[in-house]
């Protein structure tokens, strides 16, 4: 959860994948961001990620890339919420991909820029909510990315729109040389382009993060995996705005504990 950056990419008719990703990494060594790695390439057996284990750096983008075959109906996500193994075992590996990693700053996550090309025709995991996924055809070229920015916020605001902003400037290099086929944002900022709006709903994100980790912490017996990112946040336990939201999610640790109780009894003895 968390104010997120997403965008999709599609190979324009007659280009080189390796020629429109150099254009948009070169605009990120130009940006005021953390770091941009080399261009990397996998082919073969390099993207199968039972072949290249999660100690690998590069097995997460190899998992962004799996693809959805069309001739396999793509099961109920909601189905799969705890069974990730199972949900991976409905996709497929692309073929080759050339991707690069930004990291736009501290405190915010990382987004790759790639392109991926696949033996047969994909689509993408589709919850039943809103416009179903675009489909690839064999041997075409497609990428769908996301960048978690909220927590950016955790070191400053104007850090978390050097960060933002930063990543909205790689979609329109994308949008420029002809492979951007979707983007936006939970903050709205890739229609409205309206700053002062983003940081409203940065601040209302933040509250209401803040007050589901709050309402998580009150089920007893439960044990945190780690620090929420929210924890970090400089206004951590006087959250503006927290406290309008705690009726909202103050039914959050019931609903886990059904869901949770629902996947024990679905799961297979």
């Amino acid at each position: 959860m968390g104010l997120t950056v997403s965008y999709r990419l599609a190979l324009p008719e007659g280009r080189s994948p390796l020629e429109v990703l150099e254009r948009i990494r070169r605009l990120a060594l130009d940006l005021p961001v953390g770091g941009v790695t080399e261009m990397q390439h996998f082919a073969g057996a390099q993207c199968d990620i039972d072949v290249v284990g999660p100690a690998d750096p590069w097995h997460w983008p190899l998992i962004t890339a799996l693809g959805v075959p069309v001739e396999v109906p793509p099961p109920d996500v909601r189905s799969y919420f705890f069974d990730t193994d199972t949900l991976r075992g409905h996709m497929v590996p692309a073929v080759e991909m050339h991707v690069f990693s930004v990291d736009p700053g501290a405190e915010c996550g990382s987004a790759l820029f790639g392109l991926a090309r696949y033996a047969v025709p994909v689509t993408e995991l589709y919850s039943g909510q809103g416009d179903p996924p675009p489909v690839t055809p064999a041997g075409g070229w497609a990428w769908r990315g996301f960048c978690k920015t909220q927590y950016a916020s955790n070191v400053s605001e104007a850090h978390f729109l050097r960060c933002h902003l930063s990543l909205i400037a790689l979609l329109e290099r994308a949008r420029e040389v002809g492979c951007l086929t979707r983007a936006g944002d939970d903050g709205r900022f890739w229609e409205s382009r309206d700053v002062p709006r983003l940081l409203r709903e940065l601040r209302q994100m933040n509250a209401f993060v803040a007050a589901g980790v709050m309402a998580l912490g009150s089920i007893p017996g439960l044990k945190p995996v780690g620090q929420a990112p929210v924890e970090r946040h400089p206004d951590w336990g006087a959250m503006p705005g927290a406290a309008a939201y705690a009726q909202q999610v103050g039914a959050l640790p019931e609903i886990l504990r059904r869901l949770i109780g629902r996947d024990a009894e679905e799961r297979p003895q």
